[in-house]
Formats: C-alpha cells, structure tokens, sequence
C-alpha cells in the first residue's frame, strides 16, 4: 500500500513521455559543493545514469527498505520517462563546455533554496521542491466516498484516507476481490488502525506533496506507474489491486 502513494511524488518528476533510449555512462556524484552536486544531477540526466541521478537526491529515510526500493525505482524511471531523449542529447552536446558552466549556474540560481548540506555533503532536496512547487495547492477535506472515476482520482482519495486516518475510506479503495480474499482476517470490514499505521510509516515531507500533486488535477496517474500495485476496472469503476506476480 505505501508504495501508491510513494508512487504519485514522483510522478511529478516527468510528463511520462516516451522513454528513447540514451547513451549510458556511470557518472561519479561529487557532493563536495553546491556546484558539484548540480553537475552530477546534469551529467547523470544526460547520460541516464539512474542511480548517480538517485544519489544527487536528498536521502528519504523509510521504515522499510522494500519501500525505499519502491521510491527508488519509480523516481529514476519517470525522471527519464519525462527527460526527452532530445534533451539528453543536447546536453551531452555542452558537457565540459563554457556553456556547460553556465547552465550550471543557472540551476544554481533557481534551486539554491533546495541544495542543502548533511553530514558534510551536498544534496538536492527534491521532496521539499516539490512541496514548493505545489505550495499554493490546499489539501481537501476528507471525501465521505472514494472517487472511483480514474486512476488518478482514486490515488487522491487514498491518500487523503492515510492523511486523515480513514480505516474505511482506505479499504474501498481496493478491489473487491482484493477485499474479498481478506474477508477471512477481517470478518469484511476495513481493518481497524490500516490507515494510521500506513501513514506513520511514511515521512511528512513526502504525504503531504503527494497529494498536492493528485489534488492538482492536471497529473494522470497511469497504470504501469505503482511498483507491485495495478489498477483495475470494474463495472466502469477503478480500484487498486496487487499486481500480478
């Protein structure tokens, strides 16, 4: 379940566009300065280097490591999905160039408030970026009913039963064959304390921009997107459901 929501944050990374493929090289991530990390960003775009891009990011602390993995996979694939294979090209064009440098500058003018120090490295704090980006986005109020009309939708009202610890709300989320096969453990209702437990094992820092981002409204949620979780259509309703293994 934490993995639908960890999911939505990261979509806001990219448009989804057709993901072309790219020249791959390894890209060494220097967190030494401000200047050092943005170069790594930049680089590790331009060459696709999933997991030098992952650790010019800010570390995300997860109770579970699984989770951890989840987040990982989804950013460094939708990062790329909206990374234009055209984009990348033309940034390969400039590496080690004068122009290089000011692009860098660039990014340091327009991100500096989101590059901050830990532990004597440099990292970009994408998770409060995208809180600023959607900061003037309020959160709704709790809905009665689950919003079954589209997958992004749905992810909306899910989120908002983690945010206000809606046991019942979370549970008609999911199929009713999901719901069904449990029926057994919870005598058919949502288990108590579901939505609660899920939220406290999730960071503030991204619950909170996640539904900002589905609350916009201008994001799909494609299926595809959640690592182990589908969505399914059932009589013209969509619901999560496990995906197959």
């Amino acid at each position: 379940m934490n993995k639908v929501f960890l999911a939505v944050v990261v979509a806001v990374m990219g448009t989804l566009a057709s993901l072309m493929a790219a020249p791959v090289k390894n890209v060494t991530v220097d967190h030494s300065s401000k200047e050092a990390i943005v170069d790594s960003f930049l680089k590790a775009s331009a060459y696709e280097d999933g997991e030098a891009l992952w650790q010019t990011f800010l570390p995300l602390k997860l109770k579970k490591q699984r989770d951890l993995q989840s987040l990982k996979k989804s950013s460094i694939e939708n990062y790329f999905r909206g990374c234009p294979a055209s984009a990348r090209a033309e940034l390969r064009k400039i590496v080690n160039t004068p122009e290089w440098k000011k692009l860098i500058d660039e990014y340091l003018k327009d991100w500096d408030k989101y590059i901050i120090k830990v532990d004597g490295k440099w990292y970009i704090d994408m998770w409060k970026m995208l809180g600023q980006e959607f900061s003037n986005v309020k959160i709704p109020p709790c809905p009665r009913f689950v919003d079954h009309s589209s997958p992004t939708r749905l992810v909306l009202s899910f989120l908002l039963s983690v945010y206000y610890e809606n046991d019942k709300l979370m549970w008609d989320c999911f199929s009713p064959e999901l719901r069904k096969s449990a029926e057994a453990k919870t005598g058919g209702k949502a288990p108590r304390g579901i939505a609660r437990a899920t939220k406290q094992s999730m960071p503030r820092n991204v619950l909170v921009p996640a539904i900002k981002v589905a609350a916009f409204g201008e994001i799909n949620v494609e299926e595809g997107v959640l690592p182990g979780m589908k969505f399914v259509k059932i009589n013209g309703k969509w619901y999560i459901a496990p995906a197959e293994r």
